[in-house]
């Protein structure tokens, strides 16, 4: 099984970005131990290039069987259209907030 993690990159620090994901990385080794996480922090975005990021990530989650939205994605561009195009493609999606 390959996940996606979607969260919010854009406003946030390096150490916030990687500290979100060794969380749910941690959340979700325990609840699928077998997985494979595909890495999805694409950094150096901003906002004259954030559409450019976003389909870089976009490709990245065609190959996942199942997308985690993260808990504090609520006020992020990406994170709503990464959700958005999962749904529409029918992938999984689960909330960060069922791993716990």
């Amino acid at each position: 099984m390959k996940i996606f993690i979607s969260q919010p990159i854009t406003g946030k620090s390096n150490s916030e970005i990687f500290a979100t994901r060794k969380n749910i990385v941690s959340k979700l080794h325990t609840k699928y131990p077998d997985a494979t996480i595909i890495n999805s922090i694409i950094l150096g975005g901003n906002d004259t290039n954030d559409i450019k990021y976003l389909g870089l990530t976009l490709n990245l989650m065609a190959d996942a069987d199942l997308v985690v939205m993260a808990k504090d994605r609520a006020n992020s561009k990406g994170c709503q259209v990464e959700q958005y195009v999962a749904t529409i493609y029918n992938k999984e999606i689960i909330e960060e907030s069922e791993l716990d």
